[in-house]
């Protein structure tokens, strides 16, 4: 008999005591994101900024963690468990939405320095002084200052 056909036995499995620790650390890490964010945009902490930006990071590893454990284990769990799985992984799915919303709230827009009348300008029109001088890669929030 196959043994996705095979009936489970009663219990908890070590997946399903996996994944549900696995999606209880990412309520921990969504929950210091929360925190991080109202610290910046408190007191404009550099630190809970980045901070802010790793917790983001680490729910995007964490719902591929899952992503990636969730078919195999599965096959392998009674139904209930099955059940369970499928709401640690939907759960772990809405902190990653949640990380990615502080992640946000928390970083300004790429334009924030520059004055509003270059904001407004058609970017083939943006060849002034301010967008030639902050043309970075990166947000201008977490770069060094300039001269």
């Amino acid at each position: 008999m196959p043994s996705a056909l095979k009936k489970k036995t009663p219990g908890v499995s070590r997946y399903d005591q996996q994944i549900t620790a696995i999606a209880l650390s990412a309520c921990l890490v969504s929950q210091d994101a929360t925190y991080n964010v109202r610290d910046f945009i408190q007191g404009g902490s550099k630190m809970a900024l980045l901070a802010v930006r790793d917790c983001e990071k680490e729910l995007d590893r964490i719902e591929r963690q899952i992503d990636d454990e969730l078919p195999k284990a599965i096959t392998e769990v009674s139904e209930d468990e099955a059940r369970q799985l499928l709401a640690c992984f939907r759960f772990t799915i809405d902190l990653e939405r949640i990380g990615d919303l502080t992640w946000s709230v928390a970083a300004p827009p790429r334009t924030a320095h520059c004055p509003p009348a270059a904001r407004r300008c058609p970017r083939s029109h943006r060849d002034d002084e301010c967008h030639r001088e902050n043309a970075n890669p990166g947000p201008y929030w977490l770069s060094e200052p300039r001269p």
